[in-house]
């Protein structure tokens, strides 16, 4: 869902709806904070190992926003465009 939307805020609800359909557990909201945290970490791990970026923060990779959250590409590539091209 942030892939195909990146630079786009993708709300909570959206997110909620796409993992869990209707039976959305009351445990959502942490569960996805989870997992923002390790995709986070994915992140910051890829962003180490890159000899061509000065960013570091993955935070700033994927960004939090009140109600959701944006993977900022900050102009660069994307698959998911590349495919719809």
């Amino acid at each position: 869902m942030l892939t195909v939307h990146a630079d786009q805020v993708v709300p909570m609800a959206s997110l909620f709806e796409e993992l869990w359909g209707d039976d959305i557990p009351r445990s959502a909201n942490t569960t996805v904070q989870t997992y923002i945290l390790h995709i986070r970490n994915l992140i910051a791990t890829a962003l180490e190992q890159s000899a061509t970026t000065e960013l570091k923060d993955p935070k700033r990779v994927l960004v939090t926003y009140p109600g959701g959250y944006l993977l900022d590409t900050m102009g660069g590539r994307v698959d998911v465009r590349d495919f719809d091209r």
